[in-house]
This record gives structure tokens, sequence and C-alpha cells, in this order.
């Protein structure tokens, strides 16, 4: 009897309580709402990868909405961001949103096929490498969301580049004293 209250206590458990996922909360899911840090309420309606012989093009269909009552905010953009740490930022003219403004617009980026998209952000900073998991960020099309990897896998790079020049620098500090 105690093995099956103890079995059954387990498996209440492992369904009331979700295993922790914490990367899939970053990513916001299509047709959601959400607040950008400019104040602009951002809606990804759609992406659509498009496979073409040696490139794949990826499509997006968003809606921006200023819901203020009294400030004019400035268009954000997107970014694509990549397996390797490089990012293609969104092209274009971006104009004002007044109170109460809405527009839906599209937008498509188009990448060789050796190139592996990991997430779209808004946002991001036009000479951003890695998507930011403060901003919003979108999942690419059949991928799970993957910012805390990037953010995780820069942090990495960027701690052993900083002690590599610290490094570097002892060395000819070193050097020069010796000279």
């Amino acid at each position: 009897m105690r093995r099956f209250v103890l079995a059954f206590l387990v498996l209440v458990s492992t369904a009331v309580i979700p295993p922790p996922s914490f990367s899939a909360e970053i990513c916001t899911p299509l047709n959601t709402p959400a607040l950008a840090d400019n104040s602009l309420t951002v809606t990804m309606i759609s992406m659509e990868i498009v496979e073409k012989t040696g490139s794949n093009q990826i499509k997006i269909s968003y809606r921006q909405n200023n819901n203020t009552t009294d400030r004019k905010l400035d268009e954000g953009s997107f970014s694509l961001f990549f397996a390797d740490g490089t990012g293609m930022p969104q092209y274009g003219g971006f104009n004002y949103f007044f109170p109460g403004d809405s527009r839906e617009r599209s937008y498509t980026w188009e990448y060789l096929k050796s190139q592996n998209p990991l997430a779209i952000t808004y946002n991001a900073g036009f000479f951003a490498k890695v998507p930011n998991a403060t901003k919003l960020n979108w999942a690419i099309p059949g991928k799970a969301c993957q910012i805390f990897v990037i953010n995780e896998k820069a942090a990495a790079e960027k701690a052993a580049a900083e002690k590599a020049a610290a490094e570097k620098a002892a060395a000819e500090k070193a050097a020069a004293e010796k000279a």
C-alpha cells in the first residue's frame, strides 16, 4: 500500500509541477502582443521559411502599436541571429508612431543554407551579434527557443577573450620591463 501511495504521489507531482523550462520562457509565441523596451506593443503574426537552391529566406509579418496616450515613439526593428555569432539587421525606413498608431509590415531575410538561424530579436541593436534575453525574441520555425544557450556561449567567449587579452598584456608588460 505504501508503494502505491508513493508512486501515486510521484505521478501526481510530476503531472502538476512542470519541469523547469528556462529558455522557452524567453521567446514570445506568435500572435501574442508583447510590450517592447521602446514602449511599442509588438505582435509577430507569422514566420515563414522559404527554401531556395543555395539559400533560405525567412519572412516575418508583424504589427506594431503605440498604445500610449501622449508619447511619440520610434519604430523599432528586428534582427536575425545565427549560431556562428553573427546577425543580420532589418534594413529600411523607419517612422514614428503617434498615440494610437498601428502598422502591419513584413520583412524578408535571405541567408546561405550553411548558416544556422537561431532567433529573431526586436530592438537588439543594429550591430548586435547575439540575441539579448532582455529583449523580445522569437524562435525560428521548427526550432526550440535558444536564447539562454546563445547568451551563455557569448559570455563564455567574451570571458575567454578578456582572459587572453589580459595574459597578452601581462606578457607584453613583462617583456617591456626586461628590455
